[in-house]
């Protein structure tokens, strides 16, 4: 069988409506996929948000307290290492998406640096940086895909 890729505009042919409000019967995150579409614009304000929100949270901790002084009641919680490791283990993830995408070692390891010191700002930033490269008529791999300038250099 032969699938073919919906337009962002077109509805899946198996969602059903709702008799009273039209949603399909498909999980709520998952109509939003399939009825908004995920313009460059909307994605460079989505991590341009993430990045603001990010650089006012931590702001706003550092002007409390400093990272290094957050004593042993948080750093003997079980639940600030699972924390740790699930965003740590998000930034890896993230990095490797990088090092396939970037063509340099040095490239690479100053994301690798920043990845690993700033989380999200970085990833952010990276980000916005690709989404303004980025020309969505070229379609999503693109974005996502090693260039094949890059692929050969």
């Amino acid at each position: 069988m032969v699938r073919r890729t919906l337009s962002v505009y077109e509805t899946p042919p198996d969602v059903g409506r709702c008799h009273n409000c039209g949603i399909g019967r498909r999980p709520l995150a998952e109509w939003l996929i399939w009825t908004l579409p995920m313009t460059r614009f909307a994605l460079i304000l989505l991590f341009a948000a993430i990045l603001i929100a990010m650089l006012a949270v931590t702001t706003y901790a550092a002007f409390d307290r400093s990272i290094f002084n957050v004593g042993p009641e948080l750093t003997s919680d079980p639940w600030f290492h699972a924390t740790l490791a699930d965003a740590y283990f998000g930034f890896v993830t993230f990095y490797v998406w990088v090092a396939y995408k970037e063509r340099g070692m040095l490239r690479r390891a100053i994301w690798l640096v920043l990845i690993m010191t700033l989380g999200n700002i970085a990833m952010s930033i990276y980000l916005l940086i690709q989404l303004v490269k980025w020309r969505s008529a070229d379609g999503a791999e693109s974005l996502l895909l090693r260039t094949r300038a890059a692929a050969t250099a």
